[in-house]
């Protein structure tokens, strides 16, 4: 990983705007926390790219729409929280994140549905919350 960016980690830097469609330029991308800064819009289609994360911190921002499907391709996620955000839609289908420890779903605009089936498979999750 010499000479790629593997982490970006902004937590509350006051960051404005949505995530550029080239994030998809840093596929080795392990960490992206950008928590608590006033990040809004879609989560792109361009982060189906990152599959190497390992942590997906976007708490407290302003994102809508629906959790796209493309996050259970990232099969070594470990944390990933959305948390206080506007997304709406039912809870996503995640069979393939065996390695989750952490979810954090909670405080959204309008989550709905029941757990999916596949969250009973997520043997390493550690930390649930959805409400």
């Amino acid at each position: 990983d010499r000479g790629r960016v593997t982490s970006i980690v902004m937590p509350n830097n006051r960051l404005q705007g949505t995530i550029p469609p080239e994030i998809a330029l840093l596929p080795e991308l392990r960490v992206l926390n950008l928590s608590e800064n006033k990040i809004y819009g879609f989560l792109p289609p361009e982060m189906s790219n990152l599959v190497h994360l390992e942590e997906l911190l976007f708490a407290m921002n302003d994102l809508t729409g629906t959790i796209p499907d493309y996050l259970d391709t990232f099969t070594q996620l470990k944390k990933l929280s959305l948390l206080d955000n506007r997304f709406t839609g039912t809870l996503p289908d995640l069979p393939h994140l065996t390695k989750l420890t952490h979810l954090d779903l909670s405080n959204n605009q309008d989550l709905t549905g029941t757990l999916p089936a596949s969250w009973g498979d997520l043997r390493a999750l550690r930390g649930l919350f959805l409400s």
